[in-house]
């Protein structure tokens, strides 16, 4: 952001034209698209409609759960301090716990959420699986929304949408 230096010019007095062009520059770069969060105050209440829609990233997880190289379609987009993270993770389980890595550093608390699909040991599960932070980087995975393990072998698919506030 250009800072705008104001110099008072009364009456008989000249104004050299660069600092008049220089300051008008400043103006004309902030009012055309050039604004950034230097430029808004904390407290401003701007439309959500004004805001440019994010685009999705995608994002490939650190895994504990798989073995192998499990198929990851992830993707995330961020919108303030509002994150949403899509995932679907399917591969070979060797483990009873699973977890994967936050495409975003959540802030500190308890976020909690039900993923739309757990399949453990090649069966999927009526109810939906448990999500929940175990920190502010990992999302950690039960197979059902109360508890549950996984089996440590057979396939392993979690898929699911995890909204929580970036730190």
């Amino acid at each position: 952001m250009g800072t705008i230096s104001v110099n008072d010019i009364t009456g008989g007095t000249t104004a050299e034209a660069a600092d008049v062009n220089a300051n008008m520059n400043i103006v004309a770069d902030e009012l055309n698209g050039q604004l950034d969060n230097a430029n808004i105050a904390s407290d401003a209440a701007i439309d959500l409609t004004k805001l440019a829609s994010p685009a999705w990233t995608a994002y490939s997880a650190t895994l504990v759960g798989w073995s192998g190289t499990p198929t990851q379609d992830n993707s995330y987009t961020q919108v303030g301090k509002t994150v949403v993270f899509q995932y679907d993770i399917t591969g070979t389980s060797n483990s009873t716990s699973t977890t994967i890595t936050l495409p975003v550093t959540a802030a500190a608390g308890n976020f909690e959420t039900c993923t739309g699909l757990a399949k453990n040991n090649s069966t999927t599960d009526i109810s939906p699986a448990r999500a929940f932070h175990s920190n502010t980087t990992t999302l950690s995975l039960q197979r059902l929304a109360g508890s549950g393990t996984w089996a440590n072998s057979g396939t392993k698919q979690v898929r699911g949408i995890h909204t929580y506030e970036a730190a």
